[in-house]
């Protein structure tokens, strides 16, 4: 409970302590609250000095450092879908984009990165990182797949597209990437399914 304001002549001693003060909310969920599942929710009112922000920062930028990243090439509708969903979980969702306008309306919580060459961003991504690759281009999703492929370290590789897209990209890896059956097998394509 709140201490009543200080008294005349009371001043800092009861100020300290109003400072201090920490207050637990305990309250049922039952009929009286319009609530019919039972149990009860308590909720912690504390008073937050500098240094403990501080140390709610830090720990909020701690897990935040430690969540799964997804990076979602392609920001047209699926992408959009995709990365609104996503934003909802505890992930780092990156949507990448070779235009501008593809990256307007993203969830809030969501970074957007706006690069002509979205290849170079996945091998900037931690390991770990799962890849979505579905652009309005085949050509470049063919070239931002052969980099996630050549990771080793990757959590999942998927490309939107059709098994005649897989068998082209298939064809175009083994012999103008330099891509192996080994990196090849790891690609999940069409996005969502196993073949």
């Amino acid at each position: 409970m709140l201490s009543d304001p200080p008294h005349e002549g009371e001043g800092k001693e009861a100020r300290i302590e109003v400072d201090e003060v920490c207050a637990t909310l305990d309250v049922p969920l039952g009929p009286e609250i319009g609530q019919c599942c039972g149990g009860r929710v308590e909720v912690l009112i504390r008073l937050v000095d500098g240094s403990l922000e501080q140390q709610l920062i830090a720990n909020a930028q701690s897990e935040e450092a430690h969540l799964p990243h997804v990076y979602i090439f392609g920001g047209g509708h699926v992408g959009q879908a995709l990365a609104a969903s996503l934003a909802l979980l505890p992930i780092h969702v990156v949507v990448v984009e070779t235009r501008s306008e593809a990256l307007e309306g993203m969830p809030e919580t969501v970074e957007t990165r706006l690069t002509p060459m979205p290849e170079t961003v996945v091998r900037e991504a931690p390991a770990g990182s799962a890849f979505a690759i579905l652009t309005h281009d085949h050509a470049l999703d063919f070239l931002i797949v052969a980099e996630a492929l050549k990771r080793d370290d990757t959590a999942y590789v998927g490309m939107i597209g059709s098994k005649t897209k897989k068998a082209t990209f298939r064809s175009w890896f083994l012999k103008s990437a330099d891509g192996s059956e080994a990196e090849f097998d790891r690609l999940v394509s069409p996005i969502g399914g196993n073949a």
